[in-house]
């Protein structure tokens, strides 16, 4: 499915069983409202692209957005169907359902690795990556510039919010904080994986460590 996104011609896809059923996707769902179709089967940008469809930037993104979230939980239910029973997975992904169809997804998405983890079942490859900090004169504050460019060398995505946060400057010697980390886009959360961070206080001087657990999928 082509579409022209300001003059760039995006390709979207969504496959199951060897079919791609994108246009049904965002057709059923109502897209066809903000994703326009081209008159007469298609047209050309001024650079010789063909396209049939034309969006806002951010209606295409919130649509690309929702088509990954339906990826994985498509790939997701798969995987699990190889040693779950089919009416757990479905009753998993009817629990987690909610009116607004990006959240909902988003839910799904969760619930489904809730229940992999429970099982423990690996669904989502994981890659982790880890850095030491040495500061001197209690420089506590800088350790969240150090971490933060950690992150843009392994994240590939525009950012991410931890979940409850504890703010290194509240600790007082040595402290251990995990936290799971989303990203920032659109109105649904998706958990990217998590983050840890260990900090000591030794004679003015911080020794700080981080571990980044992140999906394959996001990953530089």
């Amino acid at each position: 499915m082509l579409v022209n996104v300001n003059g760039k011609v995006h390709d979207w896809t969504l496959s199951a069983n060897g079919t791609d059923w994108v246009r049904d996707f965002v057709g059923n769902a109502g897209g066809y409202d903000e994703v326009i179709p081209v008159l007469e089967g298609g047209d050309y940008t001024p650079d010789g692209h063909y396209y049939e469809f034309t969006a806002s930037e951010h209606v295409a993104a919130w649509w690309e957005r929702v088509i990954f979230l339906q990826h994985d939980v498509n790939m997701i239910s798969s995987m699990l169907s190889d040693e779950l029973d089919s009416e757990l997975i479905q009753d998993t992904i009817n629990d987690a359902s909610d009116s607004d169809l990006d959240v909902c997804l988003a839910q799904e998405l969760a619930a489904l690795e809730k229940l992999a983890e429970e099982h423990n079942i690996e669904v989502m490859p994981m890659r982790v990556f880890e850095k030491k900090f040495v500061l001197q004169n209690n420089e506590e504050g800088d350790i969240d510039t150090l971490i933060a460019d950690f992150v843009c060398e392994v994240y590939k995505g525009g950012g991410w919010f931890e979940d409850t946060y504890v703010e290194p400057e509240s600790f007082n010697g040595y402290s251990c904080i995990k936290n799971d980390v989303f990203d920032r886009e659109g109105g649904a959360a998706i958990k990217l994986g998590w983050i840890e961070r260990e900090l000591e206080k030794v004679n003015g001087e911080i020794k700080a460590s981080c571990t980044i657990s992140l999906k394959e999928r996001f990953c530089k």
